[in-house]
């Protein structure tokens, strides 16, 4: 099994929006990718026979189960969706991105049922004994999933060899007992974490984004930094958009902006402010928000991941410009 601490590919040149952008210079992100929308097709809804976690929610322990596996099943299809010759999405909508999927559905879900329904854990996702090679093979990898009713609910999609078999172990390699609820950073299980000999640069950056951003209070600066990154990798907009299209057609519900959001409120103290413009802006990043001085101290040795975030899309940027 793969580790899922979602490192070496988090950016990427985006040819099929400098390719459009080039014919539509008039055209924002979102505007391209929204013209793409209706060419996505070929995706998986979540198998009907796995129908307990970590795949679905239990009918019995929630009222609006049936909802929510809708939604879940839903998603999993978008993400395992393909777009024809676009380069981008030629292979997946969105993989391997358990932070954004889980801060996005998050979101959506207390908008269309009126109530926050998941919790965000991040622990340890533990490995198919069957999988592991003796004793002394690693146990597990860092993972952040999502919990309702109590029960830990996996919605993440990871691209893999397409076939039935691989279809068959991707759902049944996952159990409920899977989930260990322990701390990465203090557990004494053996963890792999990308690579077995020393660990590079982004993946240390990536664990540590993990920690602090991997939870209910603060998941959704990241998924607001992704968005930030769409130039380089639209993946994450691309599933925003196809998800709000779904609410809108079959629950009649617009999404709120979650951009829209996080422009009135404080960073630090969330704060919510009746006029956005009295906030101080990040003159770095020109994204976050706060109440004054003391508040965006107060955040810094957080949020300067994030700005970590933006440089490490930027190198990558750059050198696939000079490889090419």
């Amino acid at each position: 099994m793969a580790a899922n601490i979602e490192i070496p590919e988090l950016y990427k040149p985006s040819s099929v929006v400098q390719d459009m952008r080039g014919k539509n210079q008039d055209l924002s992100l979102t505007e391209i990718l929204f013209t793409l929308r209706n060419s996505v097709g070929g995706g998986r809804e979540i198998p009907t026979q796995f129908d307990m976690p970590p795949w679905r929610v239990p009918k019995d322990l929630c009222p609006k189960a049936g909802i929510i596996n809708e939604i879940l099943s839903n998603s999993m299809k978008i993400q395992s969706s393909r777009i024809p010759k676009s380069g981008d999405f030629e292979e997946f909508i969105l993989s391997n991105s358990s932070m954004a999927v889980c801060g996005l559905l998050k979101f959506y879900l207390a908008q269309i049922l009126n109530e926050d329904v998941i919790s965000i854990v991040f622990g340890v996702l533990l490995w198919d004994p069957n999988a592991r090679q003796g004793v002394n093979d690693y146990e597990g990898t860092p993972y952040l999933w999502m919990e309702i009713a109590g029960q830990p609910i996996d919605n993440t999609y990871v691209e893999i060899p397409n076939s039935e078999t691989n279809l068959e172990y991707f759902y049944k390699s996952k159990q409920i007992i899977s989930y260990a609820k322990e701390d990465p950073f203090k557990t004494k299980l053996r963890l792999y974490l990308g690579q077995e000999d020393g660990l590079p640069e982004t993946v240390k950056h990536n664990f540590k984004i993990f920690r602090e951003y991997g939870n209910d209070v603060h998941i959704e600066k990241f998924v607001i930094f992704a968005f930030e990154c769409s130039d380089l990798n639209p993946c994450v907009r691309m599933y925003d958009i196809l998800m709000r299209e779904y609410f809108k057609n079959h629950y009649q519900v617009e999404i709120n902006s979650l951009e829209h959001k996080w422009e009135r409120q404080c960073w630090n103290c969330f704060k919510v402010w009746e006029d956005p413009s009295l906030l101080k802006t990040c003159v770095k990043c020109k994204r976050a928000k706060y109440c004054g001085q003391s508040c965006q101290q107060s955040e810094w040795k957080m949020h300067k991941l994030l700005h970590k975030e933006l440089e490490l899309a930027r190198e990558i940027l750059t050198k696939d410009e000079d490889d090419n």
